[in-house]
């Protein structure tokens, strides 16, 4: 920050503390007067000066105050916020893509994180298609060895290695409920939490200045006056005061303690509820829902655990505060009367009074900002140790070296180098530098090439493997997410970046935009190129199927999008950018037959490819291998096999077997059509709510105070607030008969123990008394936000399928972040004090009234004014509230969606682009923050001065008119000064109830209907799977388009029919057993990877799965969901594309006991039929959605959807006899053909066997 702006809040610190005394030494003056008066003494200045300063002191203290405010909130705050969302944002762009998976060793050295996909490769056979030279690092973006070690040539047929790993220790369960949460699977939850929860701490606590500079000077020139009244027994007091003091430090230890461990249980909490959002469609399906609000509302209740004893120190700290100028002044007035025998007349105390006033709030202050100081480090340590101990890319992190450079995005200009690695391995954490040998905690997983790997440059290159044996660790290599060990003196990888690099994910990542926006990902718009793209990437007629076109939204996660649009519209992406280098993660797995073969014969040898250098990972080898140069094999033995193919130029016409006819484009069978209409438009934009916050809103908060008994707590409540504001006005009321006796009778003839025993009385009782109220509402306070977050919670987890696509995720999350803190936080401050301030003027302006009759009017008068101007102000400033909320969804979804597509981002260098975005959002979101803060100040001057305006002049009439004697008159003062500031406080809170007003929002959506007892099934249902449906059409949403037409089919009970920590993800409410769980997973397959595979590291229930299954591959990802299904035994299950990902020697693994059948062992049973049969019974349904024809051919039947019509079905040997079906042509062009006819002749002979 410029110095500028500390130099101006400094000088208005010093005015205002100047200013502040404006008032009581203006009542001071006034009332000797007055004394003077009635004594016959006339002074030498008039009141009518003393009251001048009464007006001009409190607005000129407004007007620095104010300014001084503006220019913190406005200049400083806003700044500090958008560097601190900036350089976090930035700072996660260059984390490792695992970084949640690291933070577990540091938080629990005895948790050990399951193994990856890959394993040690060693490269065999002639490797010359890429000798390269042994040099220094060049920009191209390799990476080598240092150079000025000894050079050792290492021969090309090195004899293949094992992988070098260590036996897992055992893992340990999720800690228990009193201990800080394992941070591995919080770091969304952390992130959304920094740039939220912690950036409003630290706003909160940097007002240092004040703690500084203001407090001391105000506490200085309180001891000057006091000193000037009461001479040396007001440093008696003030030495009370010193000795309790110590007290804020222990308390703010304390504070600081509970704050750091509160946090990480709000990190875990809304952690679970990111992953609770990113699933809520699994979630649906099981039907989980009340499960899931159950476990989300334990989270919530070990964070509010925590929550309430935070709040206890604040209360005792409150308490504290309060007391120490209490005790103070009450020491103070004994030793002035007692010991120096002076008189106590009502100048002093009136005066002494406000001044005591003052210093009781710079304790309060200082109190209070102590507290905002200690969570602002809190706060800050966790922004630091995210900044400094999250593990960056190797380009990132200091002393090493660069994997890779900027992309320059232009062909033609890449140096002519190898793409490749030599004598390389790689980790997930760069921990295993020092030590290649020792295993690593976090992901027990190396990936390591022996001798060279080079690909062909202006090519296709094929890398094949079953499903664990590292393909997509291999291009993560050579993106750089992995961090390279240099196994020998000449080791290198190298990934050139001046032809810039593009990148398709095997978990596709589209943003929440139009299709155009996604394929043009920045670029510019080139529509030749573009109408290409569209048209070889088989996307011309699914855009004809949006109204919209390609201008239609895919909505987040692209939820409108089937699987395989998903995957052509990454590939899109890819083929439209002008990168010379292409990595492509199996974009073929979710793609029909008809569809894949489009996409080898038009777009991979389409002129847009030509000389571009492909590196396709992909399953599907039969149809992929015609077209490539080099064909890279990897084994779960961990070797790999080179094999070169000629470089004869491949024909179009030469991939697709067995043709009859042209290619067609074909839409996905589970492709489902746009819920847009019109402008494409599918997320709808935020809405604002106008006018006041509505009674039901605030309600939200004050049932969940009043619980089971609200009447009861209401008339609890309601008699607090009568006796607080009862001994509000006693105090001054008792102290002014205290000092009237003075001006009757002689300081001896006082009876000095009678008003000090009854002034300690009520200091006690007051402290009594705010000592239970703040007990009583915390405790319902603490109600109230569970009430409030399970109500959410349950809102959105009932909600249709339609609003969770048109919601996207950063808006809940920001309800459940920066809303449910308000509400945790402020929500019931803000209630307490509009409650104890309205009252409180109330009782101020009836006493002034009571007083002084005739002031009634001007007392109307200025409540109407005040009235008019929060009016005026509430107006606009809920507006405001409004808008600077919306606008902070905005920044969320940004952080969300950038993280889940981090890969792809770098891998396209469009991190510039994402931070540039970033900052328009900021700087959106600081427009509204500035233009609520200018409201905020623009009301609290003309309050101020309303109050400095109504106090002169109450004071001229008791002066010149009235006669009401100097105590009297003081106590009517002394009330009367703090007239405006209720109306700024009450207007000020007002407009924080804006929070609940959102989450009210949030409550009133589109829900799925309710469990009625008349639609309960019977205990046992269902008894069978039979299914039966007649003339069913289906559409997304009431106004958009049918997708399913008519459709009319029975599935008899037992059919399988075909379209088209590890233990919690299995049974997330422990409901089943270790000896089920383990079933499921040998069912699955799981167990037949890892028995062929040179891991000596294995999958179990005790594994630790990181965030979004991140150590695992996609193949095992989707075996881990397969078992989850098997679980829960259910009548009906439902496979849904849940096998793409699953390599195919695994896949034909799971369908038949053994992968000899791909030699045509027609012997061996079918594992899935035993499981899905034989354990699972009979009479279990099973319909399997998928696009890979071997995953269904065991099915009894087979239906095949065009169109949302059912175009046929029957048993899969009928359908291949009709020589004209569907499902006939798309047998014919697959590459694989004979293998499906023999599974369908086999599963005849089984049936007719039967």
């Amino acid at each position: 920050m410029r110095n500028k702006e500390y130099l101006v809040i400094a000088l208005c610190l010093s005015l205002m503390a100047a200013s502040s005394f404006a008032t009581p030494i203006g009542i001071n003056k006034t009332l000797n007067y007055l004394e003077g008066r009635h004594h016959g003494i006339e002074p030498s200045i008039k009141p009518w000066v003393w009251i001048s300063l009464m007006l001009l002191g409190p607005m000129s203290k407004s007007l620095v105050e104010n300014w001084g405010s503006y220019v913190l909130q406005t200049k400083v705050n806003v700044r500090i916020q958008a560097l601190i969302r900036q350089l976090v944002f930035d700072h996660s762009l260059r984390i490792r893509m695992n970084a949640d998976t690291e933070e577990l060793e540091s938080v629990k050295d005895d948790v050990a994180h399951a193994p990856s996909d890959a394993d040690t490769i060693v490269s065999e056979g002639d490797n010359s298609a890429g000798i390269t030279d042994d040099g220094a690092q060049t920009t191209d973006g390799s990476v080598k060895a240092d150079s000025s070690l000894e050079s050792t040539e290492v021969d090309s047929h090195d004899e293949p290695t094992r992988s070098q790993k260590e036996t897992p220790s055992k893992h340990s369960v999720l800690p228990p409920s009193n201990k800080p949460p394992v941070q591995a699977k919080n770091l969304i939850g952390k992130l959304n939490n920094l740039v939220t929860t912690d950036l409003v701490n630290i706003v909160d606590g940097g007002d240092f200045l004040t703690v500084g500079l203001y407090v001391p000077m105000q506490i200085t020139f309180s001891i000057i006056f006091l000193y000037q009244i009461f001479g040396w027994s007001s440093f008696v007091g003030l030495v009370v005061s010193g000795v309790l003091g110590p007290g804020f430090a222990l308390i703010g230890k304390k504070v600081q303690k509970v704050q750091k461990i509160r946090m990480k249980f709000t990190d875990a909490r809304v952690q679970a509820i990111s992953e609770a959002m990113g699933i809520i469609r699994m979630i649906k399906m099981f039907g989980w829902e009340d499960k899931m609000a159950k476990r989300l509302a334990r989270a919530r209740d070990i964070e509010l655990s925590w929550l309430w004893k935070a709040k206890v120190l604040q209360i005792i700290n409150r308490i504290v505060a309060t007391f120490i100028p209490m005790i103070s002044m009450f020491v103070t007035f004994a030793v002035y009367t007692g010991v120096m025998k002076e008189r106590l007349t009502a100048s002093k105390i009136f005066s002494s009074t406000v001044v005591f006033g003052i210093f009781r709030e710079q304790i309060s202050r200082l109190s209070q900002q102590l507290v905002y100081i200690i969570q602002a480090k809190v706060s800050l340590d966790r922004i630091n140790s995210f900044l400094r101990e999250t593990e960056l890319l190797d380009r990132f992190t200091e002393g090493t070296n660069s994997s890779a450079a900027e992309n320059t995005g232009v062909i033609g200009n890449a140096v002519e180098v190898d793409i490749g690695f030599r004598n390389a391995s790689f980790t997930w954490s760069a921990k295993d530098i020092q030590d290649i040998t020792r295993p690593s905690p976090s992901r027990n997983f190396r990936l390591r090439i022996v001798g060279n790997l080079s690909f062909k440059r202006g090519c296709v290159n094929l890398i094949t493997g079953p499903t664990g044996s590292g393909k997509t660790s291999m291009l993560m290599a050579l993106l750089g997410e992995m961090h390279f060990i240099a196994d020998t003196q000449t080791s290198w990888v190298k990934l050139p970046r001046q032809g810039g690099v593009a990148y398709a994910a095997q978990e596709s990542w589209v943003q929440n935009a139009t299709i155009k926006e996604n394929i043009l990902f920045g670029s510019a718009f080139d529509e030749d190129r573009y109408k290409k793209v569209i048209h070889q990437c088989a996307l011309e007629k699914d855009l004809e199927l949006f109204e919209a076109g390609d201008n239609t939204e895919v909505g987040e996660r692209g939820l409108t999008l089937s699987g395989g649009q998903k995957a052509r519209l990454t590939l899109a992406r890819a083929i439209y950018s002008l990168a010379e280098i292409i990595l492509l993660d199996d974009v073929l797995a979710a793609l029909d037959v008809h569809t894949s073969v489009w996409i080898i014969a038009k777009c991979f040898l389409g002129d847009l490819v030509k000389g571009r250098t492909v590196l396709l990972v992909t399953h599907n080898t039969a149809l992929a291998e015609p077209i490539a140069s080099l064909i890279v094999k990897l084994g779960l033995d961990g070797s790999i096999n080179i094999v070169h193919k000629n470089t004869n130029e491949v024909k179009p016409e030469d991939v697709s077997h067995s043709e009859t006819g042209p290619l067609s484009v074909s839409k996905d069978n589970d492709a489902s059509t746009s819920q847009s209409v019109g402008d494409g438009k599918l997320v709808m934009a935020e809405e604002i709510v106008e006018g006041r916050v509505t009674w039901r809103s605030i309600s939200l908060f004050l049932s969940g105070l009043g619980g089971d008994h609200p009447i009861f707590f209401a008339l609890l409540w309601i008699a607090s607030l009568a006796a607080s504001q009862g001994f509000y006005l006693l105090q001054p009321w008792y102290l002014g008969v205290w000092g009237s006796q003075y001006e009757t009778h002689a300081p001896s003839e006082i009876h000095l123990s009678y008003y000090l025993l009854g002034f300690s009385a009520i200091i006690i009782l007051r402290v009594i008394l705010n000592c239970l109220t703040a007990c009583i509402l915390g405790i319902r306070a603490i109600r109230a936000s569970r009430v409030i977050h399970y109500k959410l919670i349950d809102s959105v987890l009932g909600s249709t399928l339609r609003w969770l696509d048109e919601t996207p995720t950063g808006r809940i999350i920001s309800r459940c972040t920066g809303d449910i803190e308000t509400v945790d936080l402020w929500m019931i401050q803000s209630v307490q004090y509009v409650v104890d301030m309205s009252a409180g003027m109330l009782a101020t302006l009836a006493t002034i009234v009571l007083f002084t009759p005739v002031f009634v009017i001007p007392g109307i008068i200025a409540a109407l004014f005040g009235v008019l101007l929060g009016n005026v102000y509430l107006k606009t400033q809920l507006s405001m509230n409004r808008e600077k909320s919306n606008a902070r969804s905005p920044l969320l979804a940004h952080f969300s969606a950038s993280m889940q597509g981090l890969v792809s981002i770098r891998a396209y260098g469009a991190q510039k682009a994402f931070s540039e975005e970033l900052l328009r959002r900021i700087d959106y979101h600081s427009r509204a923050v500035r233009a609520s803060t200018t409201m905020n100040k623009w009301i609290n001057v003309r309050v101020d001065m309303l109050g400095a305006a109504f106090t002169s002049s109450l004071a001229f009439y008791l002066v010149y008119i009235g006669d009401l004697g100097a105590s009297n008159t003081g106590f009517s003062l002394n009330k009367s000064i703090r007239t405006g500031k209720p109306f700024s406080i009450h207007m000020f809170y007002c407009s924080d109830f804006n929070s609940l007003e959102r989450i009210q929002g949030y409550l009133d959506i589109e829900h799925e209907s309710k469990p009625t007892k008349s639609g309960e099934p019977p205990a046992a249902w269902p008894t069978s799977g039979e299914i039966r449906v007649e003339g069913l059409s289906a559409k997304y949403s009431k106004s958009g388009p049918n997708i399913l037409h008519d459709l009319s089919f029975h599935i008899l009970s037992g059919q399988r029919v075909g379209i088209g920590t590890l233990r919690q993800n299995l049974d997330p409410f422990d409901q089943h057993d270790d000896d089920v769980l383990n079933d499921a997973l040998q069912s699955s397959g799981l167990f037949s990877i890892q028995e062929r595979s040179s891991e000596n590291v294995r999958l179990n229930l005790e594994t630790q799965i990181a965030g979004g299954g991140s150590n695992l591959s996609v193949g095992q990802r989707q075996i881990i969901a397969l078992a989850r299904a098997m679980v829960r035994r259910s009548k009906l299950l439902i496979l849904d594309e849940a096998t793409s990902a699953i390599g195919q020697w695994i896949l034909m693994s799971v369908i038949t006991k053994k992968a000899e059948y791909l030699v045509k062992d027609y012997n061996t049973d079918s594992l899935i039929q035993n499981t899905l049969r034989s354990k699972l019974g009979p009479d279990v349904t099973v319909i399997i959605v998928a696009h890979r024809l071997q995953t269904i051919m065991d099915a009894d039947k087979i239906m095949v959807l065009d169109n949302g019509k059912i175009a046929e079905f029957d048993t899969p040997k009928t359908l291949l006899s009709n020589n004209t079906g569907m499902f006939h042509a798309l047998v014919e062009r697959s590459a694989d053909k004979e293998m499906l006819y023999e599974l369908a002749e086999k599963k005849s002979y089984v049936a007719t066997d039967n």
